[in-house]
């Protein structure tokens, strides 16, 4: 088992610019993964400058200053930071200091007319109600990037593990940066429902096929009584919402520039031509030409302005 009392340089070029996307319910979450940032003698700071979006920072080692609007924080491996959107902030060391991170930007969205009813949504509302700026000793965060680490380094790609990963990481680090401590650990007190359970047997299966008797066996009820919760809290078949789903996360891999049979494989689909039908009945347009519309969009997520220093 790795020690995080020592430095760990991790292997960055595998991630960096990866575009992660995923509605939750209430709130939908996008980011872009930054670049591992080294700060040294040959590049002491990262200049005061803002976003248009939420800048969140994991240190992996090292030691620094963020400073923040007006605030400075002393910032080590294992601390953890974010700035939100339009707020001036800085990263800098002196000339006896050397810092490695990464940042993520981030963007949330709310759907008002909505409730928060998943895991995920608790944590992001939690955040939103209220959060710190910096948060120190959080190095079981790092667990994730050894993992990214060692599951590229296996199978020479990124695969879907590598994108769960990254955004069960952002995730926690939003819940642990909030200031009423989090949505998780509440959420997870309760005794889970039927429906939830459902949920997360749909959510954890979104690469395979998904057969809907065997989700109610698995859950030990009727199809029809799975039916009947679909309908009750989502307004809509369990068929329907399987296949949003899948197709959501099918928007995401052609927007990674992945093939239309590559990502039809990614969502447990075999058949192509199934793939095409289905996608163009719940997004409206084709795969090949989803993917021309909006691939331009990766390309300035997250971009810095600058702003005028005298």
């Amino acid at each position: 088992m790795y020690s995080f009392d020592k430095e760990y340089l991790f292997d960055p070029s595998h991630i960096n610019g990866m575009y992660l996307c995923e509605s939750f319910g209430k709130y939908t979450l996008s980011s872009k993964v930054g670049f591992f940032c080294n700060f040294d003698l040959n590049q002491i700071s990262n200049q005061p400058h803002f976003h248009n979006c939420y800048e969140l920072y994991i240190i992996t080692c090292g030691e620094g200053t963020f400073q923040y609007d007006k605030g400075t924080y002393s910032i080590k491996q294992g601390d953890i930071f974010i700035a939100d959107p339009n707020v001036t902030h800085e990263i800098s060391v002196n000339s006896l200091q050397n810092l490695q991170g990464i940042n993520f930007f981030i963007e949330i969205k709310d759907n008002a007319h909505l409730k928060p009813k998943t895991l995920q949504d608790f944590s992001i509302y939690s955040f939103l109600s209220g959060h710190k700026v910096t948060l120190g000793s959080q190095k079981h965060l790092l667990a994730y990037l050894v993992f990214i680490d060692a599951y590229f380094t296996a199978k020479r790609s990124r695969g879907f593990a590598i994108e769960q990963a990254l955004k069960n990481l952002i995730l926690e680090c939003l819940d642990s940066l909030s200031v009423k401590g989090g949505g998780l650990h509440k959420v997870q007190a309760n005794t889970r429902s039927t429906f939830e359970l459902a949920l997360d047997y749909i959510d954890h299966n979104l690469n395979n096929k998904i057969v809907i008797n065997e989700v109610a066996k698995e859950l030990c009820i009727s199809e029809r009584t799975l039916e009947y919760l679909f309908k009750k809290h989502m307004n809509k078949t369990i068929k329907d919402y399987v296949n949003e789903k899948k197709m959501t996360l099918a928007a995401h891999h052609l927007m990674k520039q992945f093939s239309v049979s590559d990502t039809a494989m990614q969502v447990g689909i075999s058949s192509t031509s199934q793939f095409i039908r289905v996608f163009k009945k719940y997004l409206g347009v084709t795969p090949k030409k989803y993917q021309q519309l909006h691939i331009s969009k990766i390309k300035e997520f997250g971009r810095r302005q600058q702003k005028l220093y005298k």
